[in-house]
């Protein structure tokens, strides 16, 4: 009689050597000789047996079902068939054995599905199932229980995401750390993006460029989308998110500034290909009447861009500007930043000593602050277990508001690491990139591609409103000295 052979193992089991596939199969193949079984196909896999997709259970399934010759299906027990007793296609294989059609036999199990199989045998083949589905019940209840308390002691769940490793403790428990190297990678890829001159694909380029291993675009937008660097966690199964317990390697200010450059790009990318990129799009100028963005729009009989007020506030009566007036007037704003190889280099030697001298003061302060938040949570956590232990007298208002008092502490203090870093670097690439080139800051703006000259306006202008006629804004630091010394007959001259 022919035979078809059906070996399975779960992720989870792969582990464990008595119900591995090799395993399963020369239990199979030896129990096929012993019977005189013809074996003419094998299905061999790692599956679980109750998710909803099985596709290589599908073609076992629709092996036997479709056979028009008696066939045998032979199985190591009957929870390497499934362990779902609401599945229809077990039913369907079950009648298709009791009319005499296929015979299924479970070799550990001494079960045979046949023709002949009486009451008894039928109710313990129930039985069976039922038990099968109950343990992969109990193993949901079980993983169920243990991410809720992962989540309460604010544990990873999943894969450690670039930037982490996993580390041995002392006590030879399992621990996340920061990875330095890839930490100060993840920086930089933030800190580029949130610039607006990087494009993920560039930031790719960067990589390869930089550090000489390319991350794929795909793992760059994932980075720069993880919330796991600024302290939440993502269980990717749900979407659920928690806090972590972990350092956090990126602060939120510049998290949230990368996802606002993210969802400006989204939002101002052409309907199709053949549509340019817009130099002034993503809410770059504001309206000087309703405050709302001044937004492109591309005209395709002239091939141009033609800007207005979105008048999303209320109606005022906008008209369209061509974009060329726009850079015209901005092309004047970046010729007030032209100065001499003398001036650049003396402003570029104080910029260095500024960065310096501010990266060791930011360090010292971060480390003194890290030390009183230790402290604070100690202090929780004593007064805590005491309360716990009844070993204090202390009522439960007063260990409730001395709690509380200690909470606001840590979000004091978390608050001050979180300003000290907020000094935004970019201007100094910015300035740097500015003053090299002496004398051609106007040529730089009106050379650049839309993302370079998105990012000069970032980081050189502030405040850029359009009233109808004129643009108005006012120079970042230190390109504000830089325009008032060049109006200056001091430095001017």
């Amino acid at each position: 009689m022919k035979a078809i052979l059906l070996a399975r193992v779960s992720t989870e089991e792969q582990r464990e050597a008595g119900n591995s596939l090799p395993a399963q199969l020369k239990r199979l193949e030896d129990y096929c000789k012993s019977k005189g079984f013809d074996v003419i196909q094998t299905y061999s896999f790692d599956e679980s047996a109750y998710k909803k997709n099985r596709k290589e259970f599908d073609k076992f399934v629709e092996h036997l079902l479709k056979t028009k010759e008696p066939l045998v299906a032979v199985i190591d027990k009957v929870d390497r068939l499934s362990r779902d007793f609401f599945d229809k296609r077990i039913g369907e294989l079950y009648n298709k054995a009791t009319i005499g059609e296929i015979e299924i036999h479970f070799v550990n199990d001494a079960q045979i599905l046949n023709i002949n199989t009486g009451a008894s045998e039928k109710f313990t083949f129930s039985i069976k199932l039922g038990l099968a589905k109950y343990y992969s019940d109990a193993i949901s209840d079980s993983v169920k229980r243990s991410r809720e308390q992962m989540i309460r002691e604010k544990k990873i769940l999943g894969k450690v995401p670039y930037g982490y490793k996993n580390e041995r403790t002392d006590d030879d428990k399992q621990n996340v750390v920061v990875n330095r190297v890839e930490a100060e990678k993840v920086l930089q890829l933030f800190t580029l993006y949130a610039g607006g001159n990087y494009s993920i694909d560039r930031l790719s380029d960067y990589s390869k460029d930089n550090w000489g291993v390319r991350i794929p675009s795909t793992s760059v937008e994932r980075i720069i989308s993880n919330k796991f660097y600024i302290g939440i966690n993502t269980y990717k199964k749900t979407g659920e998110e928690y806090p972590h317990k972990y350092e956090q390697i990126i602060p939120k200010y510049l998290f949230d500034k990368v996802q606002e450059v993210k969802e400006g790009k989204s939002n101002f990318k052409g309907k199709n290909k053949t549509t340019p990129a817009s130099y002034y799009s993503g809410s770059i100028i504001k309206c000087s009447v309703c405050g709302c963005a001044i937004s492109p729009e591309y005209k395709k009989k002239i091939k141009k861009f033609m800007y207005s007020c979105t008048q999303s506030k209320r109606k005022h009566g906008a008209k369209y500007i061509m974009e060329s007036v726009l850079t015209d007037q901005l092309a004047d704003a970046f010729s007030y930043l032209s100065v001499t190889d003398e001036v650049s280099n003396k402003i570029l030697e104080g910029l260095k000593n500024l960065n310096e001298s501010k990266f060791y003061f930011t360090e010292e302060k971060k480390e003194e602050l890290n030390k009183q938040k230790t402290t604070l949570n100690k202090s929780l956590q004593v007064a805590t277990n005491k309360y716990l232990s009844g070993n204090t007298s202390i009522t439960d208002k007063e260990y409730e508001e001395n709690r509380q008092q200690i909470l606001k502490n840590i979000e004091l203090v978390n608050r001050q690491i979180e300003a000290i870093e907020q000094v935004d670097e970019s201007f100094y690439i910015t300035a740097k990139s500015v003053l090299a080139i002496s004398r051609k800051a106007k040529e730089l703006f009106l050379s650049s591609e839309v993302d370079e000259r998105k990012a000069l306006l970032n980081n050189v202008l502030l405040n850029l409103t359009w009233n109808g006629e004129k643009l108005s804004y006012s120079y970042k630091k230190p390109f504000d000295i830089i325009a008032e010394f060049n109006e200056s007959p001091i430095w001017g001259g």
